[in-house]
């Protein structure tokens, strides 16, 4: 019954599911990596302000927003990194699905900043976290085709 229930899954060719993690692991890779530098660089990133403030809201005051904005561009150079290399690939997404867990705060810590006029009304700055939602679903559809080692789990890995 549970092989059936992966059958549509298996009738796509390997190669096409193949590529597409690949376009999905390269584009996270881009993406995170670009982000992250941008962070380095005070006034470039447009998430500055808001990514320094959730950060410093979240640890109580504890970790200064420039400190913590830091720490993030690290965090997501890293991530960017691990994608474009292949390289733990299981862990860097579980700390992509962590970070991202982590932007979604700002809709509980700072929610002036997210809505226009709550719950439906997005400003910029909300309409930007949300967009992760498709983050979010990538993620768990690489993770559970991928191994540690970035490989592709086996049909029989996959359906137990």
């Amino acid at each position: 019954a549970r092989e059936r229930r992966f059958g549509g899954l298996y009738a796509l060719p390997l190669m096409k599911i193949t590529r597409t993690i690949l376009i999905l692991r390269l584009s996270f890779g881009i993406i995170y990596l670009w982000f992250g530098l941008l962070k380095f660089f005070p006034g470039l990133s447009p998430a500055e302000g808001l990514a320094g403030e959730t950060i410093e809201t979240m640890t109580f005051g504890i970790l200064p927003a420039a400190l913590g904005l830091q720490i993030l561009a690290c965090v997501e150079c890293l991530i960017g990194i691990g994608f474009l290399v292949n390289r733990f690939f299981r862990t860097m997404v579980m700390i992509m699905l962590g970070h991202m867990v982590c932007t979604f705060s700002t809709f509980v810590l700072l929610p002036e900043h997210m809505f226009t006029m709550a719950p439906f009304g997005l400003t910029l700055a909300g309409q930007y976290v949300v967009k992760n939602l498709v983050f979010l679903g990538a993620g768990f559809l690489i993770i559970n085709f991928i191994d540690q080692e970035g490989e592709f789990k086996t049909k029989q890995e996959l359906v137990t």
